[in-house]
């Protein structure tokens, strides 16, 4: 296993990670960085059951949409090496997005009425607040130059 402090005689915790008991319950750093993402999956896949109940075009609509929310929140989980190491970053955008990224901390926003969400996942009273609003930075943009006019 790994080495032992020779002060502590306790393993560094880097030591700890590379035999293999990274990604396991009693790791510091155990669930964090998954909390968010866990919560939009759990949740997805509460839809999916309740979208089995649906008649078939329903069903089928419900399924495209919760498959499309699955693929986003797919691309922007944490990512995790080959050696099950976190990185603690989305796989998907700059650490200067922040972690969760905003992607899918705005994800989870979409059950903000579960007794599990977190409501700091979510960017209320952004200063991109206007461009949301309108649709985008070009509606933004255009709704500015028209203002301007």
């Amino acid at each position: 296993m790994g080495s032992q402090n020779a002060d502590s005689g306790q393993m560094n915790i880097d030591e700890e990670r590379t035999v293999g008991n990274y990604l396991r319950e009693g790791d510091p750093d155990w669930g964090w960085e998954f909390r968010c993402e866990d919560f939009i999956f759990a949740r997805l896949d509460e839809d999916r059951a309740s979208a089995d109940k649906l008649d078939s075009a329903a069903r089928q609509a419900e399924r495209d949409r919760i498959g499309s929310l699955r693929r986003i929140a797919g691309w922007h989980s944490t990512y995790v090496d080959q050696e099950g190491r976190s990185h603690a970053r989305c796989f998907t955008c700059e650490p200067s997005h922040g972690f969760p990224c905003t992607t899918l901390r705005n994800l989870a926003g979409l059950w903000r009425a579960h007794p599990d969400y977190i409501p700091g996942w979510t960017d209320e009273g952004t200063f991109l607040a206007d461009v949301f609003e309108l649709g985008g930075f070009r509606r933004a943009f255009l709704a500015k130059a028209r203002s301007d006019a």
